[in-house]
């Protein structure tokens, strides 16, 4: 009987305990002016991949976007006016990989790696 009550008793601080114990949970956003980075390194046999990811928040992206329409709009022909957010888009993503891939460095044991 002892038991019993103690199950119950125990049964019901848990179910109090989740109804009312927790606080509400809320994610933390990025800041307007946030700019994460993030490099995965997978090594398989003599090879390394590096799997890259940039986050930028509303203002950094922005300001990348604007620089690189008025480039483009600058260098752009009329006829090719009406190409231009796919041909900005691939050539904004060519330099910015291209920056980025300059920008990383692999060392095993203290040589660098050739990436």
């Amino acid at each position: 009987m002892i038991r019993g009550r103690l199950r119950l008793a125990a049964l019901a601080v848990l179910c109090v305990s989740i109804c009312f114990g927790y606080g509400r949970a809320a994610a933390h956003p990025m800041g307007s002016f946030s700019i994460n980075h993030y490099a995965a390194l997978t090594f398989a046999g003599n090879h390394v991949q590096i799997l890259f990811l940039l986050d930028m928040a509303e203002i950094p992206t922005f300001q990348e976007l604007s620089e690189t329409a008025a480039l483009h709009l600058a260098n752009a022909s009329e006829g090719a006016v009406s190409h231009l957010p796919t041909q900005a888009r691939a050539a904004y993503l060519a330099a910015k990989a291209g920056t980025l891939a300059g920008n990383l460095r692999v060392t095993v044991d203290g040589r660098p790696l050739r990436l």
